[in-house]
């Protein structure tokens, strides 16, 4: 036991007592001071019994301490256009969409761990559409962590992706060949967190992943770190600045020059990303907040240039509320430039895509555990390159459910 600890401890205790004894006997000075620095353990402070029951109330109020947990279950049914996101001649259909989340959280007491999990799903039913019918999207996420003392925090976790997408293989423009791709990507995380002066927190990530695609050679690993920033400000909102460093190393994929040319070398991809941050929520009033979020992105090789970009983003979020009424919108602006790729074989123009992404989502409650929701959104990517430029929309009504557990 450290003898900072427990000379506090001890005092404590000894002015506890001189309180609660009616004839306490004269103590010497001397003596008492010496017992009180020198003492070994809690046994010879004579606090053990002390120390016994403080850790049983500690396990009485862990174990009162339950699970919160959170779930819920939409359906819905919709229409997409260009479902391949074709440059042209592209096909629409109609679909129907299911959707579930799973939340579970135990909060830390003393030095338990506190432990997330977190499950989302989502699988879309098309009609009239030869070879294509279902795409899908799996998430998962669990951690544990642990307080180090008062300030730090330490955790841990896996997570995973599970995408099934359609894409059309065609080689001819006149020819829709509808097929799906698949996408898996589990990974492991850990994290450092310490809680700063005038509510700021600051914190270190590591993540490592391995990605695979049901097309052969396409298997990659991910290794890479985030260093970020956040401050609460208050009824001004909350702030984050962030940095991250990826390397991407494929088994098979290989380098390639700036004219497509194959290099005798494994592609290797260095990422390196900023981002800044600013989201703000209200309990009252029409606008109930809202996200900012300014990106930038840069992609390159250890050799070749091919792959070697920059791009930057914007994204906008804002949330309405007028009576049962719910309404969030979101748009994102983004552009892509490629260093040295050319956007057409032989000429001189760099190969340049713009992107704009919009998307609502209006809901009104029908009970305190149930809503309708009506949903959309749009994709516009404009590109230099032939074949790469895409238009889509979609429009989805369902009902959701959610229930705590």
């Amino acid at each position: 036991m450290p003898s900072f600890r427990k000379t506090l401890l001890s005092l404590a205790l000894a002015s506890v007592s001189s309180f609660a004894q009616e004839d306490p006997e004269p103590v010497d000075d001397l003596d008492w001071l010496s017992d009180l620095i020198f003492a070994e353990d809690e046994a010879e402070l004579g606090v053990e019994e002390e120390l016994a029951e403080l850790a049983e109330l500690e396990e009485m109020i862990q174990s009162m301490v339950d699970w919160t947990q959170e779930a819920s279950l939409a359906a819905g049914f919709g229409w997409k256009n260009n479902v391949l996101l074709e440059e042209t001649g592209g096909v629409d259909a109609a679909f129907l969409e299911t959707e579930f989340d799973y939340l579970a959280f135990k909060p830390a007491l003393g030095h338990r761990l506190e432990t997330t999990i977190m499950v989302y799903g989502e699988i879309r039913w098309f009609d009239g559409i030869d070879g294509l019918d279902t795409e899908n999207l799996f998430l998962a996420q669990a951690s544990v962590g642990r307080r180090l003392g008062d300030r730090w925090k330490l955790s841990t976790g896996m997570e995973a992706v599970h995408t099934v997408q359609a894409y059309d293989r065609s080689a001819q423009e006149f020819e829709i060949d509808a097929a799906r791709i698949r996408f898996r990507e589990p990974g492991l995380v850990v994290s450092l967190e310490r809680s700063l002066m005038s509510n700021g927190l600051a914190g270190i990530q590591t993540r490592y992943s391995r990605a695979d695609y049901d097309i052969p050679g396409e298997a990659y690993d991910t290794l890479g770190s985030e260093a970020f920033y956040k401050l609460d400000a208050g009824r001004f909102g909350t702030f984050k600045i962030a940095a991250s460093m990826e390397r991407e190393n494929y088994e098979q994929r290989l380098s390639r020059s700036a004219r497509g040319e194959r290099l005798d070398r494994a592609l290797d991809l260095d990422l390196r990303e900023w981002g800044l941050q600013w989201e703000h929520s209200r309990e009252q009033g029409f606008w109930r907040g809202g996200k900012t979020q300014l990106l930038f992105r840069d992609e390159s090789e250890t050799e070749g240039s091919f792959y070697g970009r920059g791009e930057w983003s914007l994204r906008q979020k804002a949330v309405f509320h007028f009576g049962a009424w719910e309404l969030s919108v979101e748009a994102r602006l983004g552009e892509v430039d490629y260093d040295r790729r050319p956007a057409v074989l032989g000429q001189d123009d760099t190969r340049k895509d713009d992107s704009f992404r919009w998307s609502f989502d209006l809901s009104r409650r029908l009970s305190p555990k149930a809503r309708l929701f009506l949903r959309g959104s749009g994709d516009d990517k404009d590109s230099n390159a032939n074949g790469l430029s895409y238009r889509g929309e979609s429009v989805m009504l369902g009902v959701s459910l959610f229930q705590g557990l």
